[in-house]
């Protein structure tokens, strides 16, 4: 089938006797068919937590971090943490020791990338990467590759960037037959030049974008995407929940505070852009 599905959609586009109405129908449903067929090796099956811009170092962050890994300690389904960036507040090594402490109370596998307050200056990004690494990382759970992008680690006229050599393990990983969500502080669209990194890189590959930066839940139909940006710890120790049971992703939103929980996004993967539950 998937063999038919690409020889028809190059037929289409090299055929001058079709005409562009037809094109535009039947492009973008060959396409999607070739998008479900090339990831139908295997069901996706994965549940982890999201903690977006603890922020450490201003009022109350600790605080409000301990109570999300609290929280999430507590719920056996969640798999791994992936937290997006924005460790510390100012940078500083203090803020960035505190953050080490109180994520070492956690009892769940946690990956951490890069934010703007993490990687303004090589001065800060020196402290992140003593602290966690160089903000990288990718690894493959329940038939999905995560990759998380150190955004950094400096910012021309206040836009994120991405390094080459970055660029290089995100083309590297979307050469596999697994779908991949990219885990990173920004959205794609934030990055300088992303339209040059990611023109040689697989993006059909990319079924998830998740970002914090905006310290509220939203979704945005982005490319590569659809991009998730996550709440804030800030709010009361708010994180996210993201859940794929075979290709139907759902995402909450847990507030440790009141015990409470809501969905508030949910969508097939491979379908069209849509917008949040109202």
């Amino acid at each position: 089938m998937l063999e038919l599905a690409r020889t028809a959609q190059a037929e289409i586009r090299k055929n001058p006797y079709l005409c562009s109405c037809m094109k535009r129908i039947f492009l973008p449903v060959l396409c999607l068919l070739l998008t479900v067929v090339s990831f139908s090796g295997g069901a996706q099956n994965v549940r982890f937590a999201v903690i977006a811009d603890p922020h450490i170092g201003s009022d109350g962050a600790d605080v409000h971090l301990r109570e999300a890994i609290r929280s999430i300690d507590a719920d056996p389904d969640v798999e791994f943490v992936l937290l997006l960036g924005d460790l510390s507040d100012k940078g500083d090594t203090e803020s960035y020791s505190r953050a080490v402490e109180i994520l070492s109370c956690l009892n769940k596998p946690f990956y951490v990338t890069t934010g703007n307050h993490d990687a303004k200056s090589s001065e800060r990004y020196a402290h992140f990467r003593e602290a966690f690494g160089r903000g990288y990382f990718g690894f493959d759970a329940g038939g999905i590759r995560i990759v998380g992008l150190p955004t950094g680690p400096s910012e021309p006229d206040c836009q994120a960037t991405l390094s080459d050599d970055d660029a290089a393990a995100l083309a590297e990983a979307c050469r596999d037959s697994l779908p991949v969500i990219v885990a990173a502080h920004h959205t794609p669209d934030l990055i300088a030049h992303g339209a040059q990194l990611f023109s040689g890189i697989d993006t059909g590959r990319i079924v998830l974008w998740l970002a914090g930066h905006m310290h509220r839940n939203s979704v945005h139909p982005t490319h590569p995407g659809p991009s998730v940006v996550n709440v804030s710890s800030l709010e009361d120790g708010r994180y996210n929940i993201i859940e794929i049971d075979d290709g139907l992703l759902r995402i909450t939103t847990v507030a440790p505070r009141t015990a409470t929980s809501e969905c508030w996004y949910e969508t097939r993967l491979y379908e069209p852009f849509q917008q949040p539950i109202s």
